[in-house]
């Protein structure tokens, strides 16, 4: 009978030992368990299928800028007059009766640019040539002039269709009478801020 007393306190022992372990054991995982969930809070992670990539639009180009993209990456040619123009405008020569004279006109959409290689000597005259209703092109004339530098014989204004002129006239002498050479470059409002290649291509010409 004592024997199965003394087993009974044993076991009964072993078992309070036991729970005792068992109780140290999680209290020491709890501090690990701590330190992860800080560690996760400092750090901001966040599961993968939760992280958004952020969407960029780009805004589409409108119908100048990509002209004026176009003036800066394409390739230019030169005439024989004189000038540069770009290669991917369309080239047309047509002789103009109202002038008495031909008119070679590159054009890309609403914007052209036009050589008058020999206007007759009537046109040396500043009186008679640019002024308003004078021909720029087989489509457009002069509606009004807003600007005029004598010395550089440049001018500026609005056609009757509304667009923008820059005009540049040379007075080329011949044996027995002068006569006129005009490059124009023609082009809409809103391609106003594109327009510097092929304003100065006039202004230097």
């Amino acid at each position: 009978m004592k024997k199965i007393l003394s087993l009974a306190a044993l076991l009964c022992l072993l078992a309070i030992v036991g729970c005792r372990k068992n109780d140290a054991a999680r209290n020491f995982a709890k501090p690990v368990d701590t330190n992860v969930q800080a560690e996760e809070t400092i750090t901001g992670r966040q599961p993968a299928d939760s992280v958004q990539a952020d969407t960029v639009t780009a805004k589409p180009l409108s119908e100048a800028e990509q002209f004026g993209k176009r003036l800066k990456e394409e390739k230019w040619s030169k005439d024989d007059y004189g000038f540069r123009y770009p290669a991917f405008m369309s080239e047309k020569t047509t002789y103009m009766n109202d002038m008495v004279a031909d008119v070679t006109v590159y054009s890309s959409g609403p914007v052209s640019l036009c050589l008058w290689p020999m206007i007759g000597s009537w046109a040396t005259s500043s009186d008679a040539y640019p002024v308003k209703g004078s021909i720029l092109s087989p489509d457009a004339k002069i509606a009004s002039i807003t600007y005029q530098a004598r010395r550089s014989d440049i001018h500026s204004g609005y056609t009757d269709d509304g667009r923008i002129f820059y005009l540049k006239r040379r007075i080329i002498e011949g044996d027995a009478v002068n006569h006129a050479q005009v490059l124009v470059t023609i082009y809409p409002k809103d391609y106003k801020d594109q327009m510097d290649p092929l304003v100065k291509e006039v202004q230097n010409w």
